[in-house]
């Protein structure tokens, strides 16, 4: 099965024929994608005048035609004559004619050529040849103008100018190998004029003048203009008193505003007596001007309780907002704000240092944190160091017949009655340079470690059963681990 998976599979004649068109069109358009383009050269006779050389044939040939049309026409013109005149004339001569018994004669019309055309002179061929010759020499002359002023497109030229160049190096080198050339190699460098070192100076002083140091900005402390605004209840109070001067009224029929009204009196005083027309009263209009007197008292008794009630009214109200303006001054930000602000002042640059100092001491502990610390391949070894410790220590135990639970469960009563704790993980860090358990204090740590190993107060030989050899060997265990530490 493997081997047939391996053979190489026979492709069938459609998927060669498929394959094979595959390559040939692949080849084709690399073929195609090979070419480059390259534009043809513009053709000579663009660049010449055509234009101006038809314009003139054109020109020729419509002044020819003009001149032939006008001859044709003056060759067939006819003299002018009255067609009816000479109607009549012949009938009076037929009539006179047959009075007098004489038969009348017929006009017979002479034949006369037509001159020839000015078109078929010869001199107008002979121009006309000269004409064509003048044009060609004309033709001839600005080909060689153009051909003398043409050029090649820039790059081209500048190909062209490097290959010269190149051409003419090469030929002077072969020369100067052959020992032809006289152009000789030894080159000197031939210094200019010495620089003006004065005006270089004067120029590096005023450079120097420019780019000077500026005095650095002198901070001062920020001064809030909150206290200097101006208050508005001057404004506010004003605009009071003109609503309650040029509101209009809110009741019918006083819907005019609450400016007094102009006394009339002047303009009643000016109608005078003489002018009122004498009226007779009626009793039906004494009653009915009593009727308005009376309703007139009645509404000017409710006008005045009205006034005076919007008197008590307003008084209450400007009462109020002075009770009002005296609060809102003792509560307004504006009062006490440079005492408030300064001490405010104060108390952030007070948290601006503390929060300084907590962020040195911050870092002081992370730095002392990490150069304290061992490197990732030195707690590779360390903790290597301290598996095949405690490996050894274990196979150490099971060689000599004690159990490790048995180890540590001596080790917490020894423990507890010392009244001191220790962490059931047995398992000790060291530092990086010695090789000590890491600890704050590297003493303390290794009396806690050696306390940890050491068991021969807690059990005897009688407790463990063992013979004197192997007692012996588990009580060197722990200084033996110790010692790899």
């Amino acid at each position: 099965m493997i081997r047939e998976e391996k053979k190489q599979k026979k492709k069938s004649k459609a998927q060669e024929e498929l394959e094979q068109k595959r390559l040939e069109e692949k080849k084709a358009e690399e073929a195609e994608l090979a070419k480059k383009f390259k534009a043809s050269p513009a053709p000579a006779h663009i660049y010449l005048p055509l234009y101006d050389e038809i314009a003139e044939q054109q020109e020729t040939k419509r002044r020819l035609n003009h001149d032939y049309r006008e001859e044709l026409l003056r060759s067939i013109e006819k003299p002018f004559k009255f067609y009816q005149r000479e109607q009549a004339k012949q009938r009076q001569k037929a009539n006179e004619a047959l009075y007098k018994g004489k038969p009348a004669q017929k006009k017979t019309n002479t034949f006369k050529a037509n001159p020839v055309p000015k078109v078929l002179d010869e001199a107008i061929a002979e121009r006309l040849a000269e004409e064509e010759e003048y044009r060609k020499i004309r033709v001839r002359m600005r080909a060689e103008e153009l051909l003398r002023e043409s050029r090649l497109p820039p790059s081209m030229d500048a190909r062209e100018k490097s290959k010269e160049l190149n051409r003419i190096k090469r030929l002077a080198r072969e020369l100067r190998g052959l020992g032809i050339s006289s152009e000789p190699t030894f080159r000197p460098k031939i210094t200019g004029d010495a620089p003006d070192f004065d005006e270089a100076h004067r120029r590096l002083a005023r450079k120097l003048a420019s780019s000077s140091t500026k005095e650095p900005t002198v901070t001062q402390p920020f001064n809030l203009r909150t206290s200097r605004i101006l208050s508005n209840k001057e404004r506010i109070h004003e605009d009071m008193e003109d609503d309650e001067r040029n509101l209009p009224e809110t009741r019918w029929p006083y819907k005019n505003s609450r400016t007094k009204p102009s006394n009339i009196g002047k303009l009643s005083s000016a109608v005078t007596s003489a002018d009122r027309m004498p009226s007779m009263s009626t009793q039906s209009s004494e009653l009915r001007k009593s009727v308005v007197k009376q309703k007139t008292m009645e509404e000017m008794k409710k006008e005045l309780s009205r006034l005076e009630a919007e008197r008590k009214r307003r008084q209450k109200v400007k009462k109020l907002k002075s009770e009002v303006m005296e609060k809102a001054a003792a509560n307004d930000i504006q009062y006490g704000l440079v005492d408030r602000s300064e001490e405010r002042r104060l108390q952030v640059r007070q948290e601006e240092k503390a929060r300084a100092e907590e962020y040195r001491r911050s870092i002081k502990e992370m730095q002392d944190r990490v150069s304290g610390r061992p490197l990732l391949f030195e707690r590779t070894t360390q903790k290597m160091a301290r598996d095949r410790a405690e490996r050894r220590y274990n196979e150490t135990l099971s060689k000599a017949g004690v159990s490790p639970r048995l180890m540590e469960r001596g080790r917490d009563d020894d423990s507890d009655k010392e009244g001191s704790y220790k962490s059931p993980n047995r398992r000790a860090d060291f530092n990086s340079g010695s090789g000590s358990i890491a600890s704050p204090k590297s003493a303390s740590a290794r009396s806690t470690h050696e306390k940890d190993f050491s068991y021969s107060n807690t059990f005897t030989k009688e407790d463990t059963g063992l013979s004197d050899e192997d007692y012996s060997e588990a009580e060197s265990i722990p200084e033996q681990v110790l010692e790899m530490a």
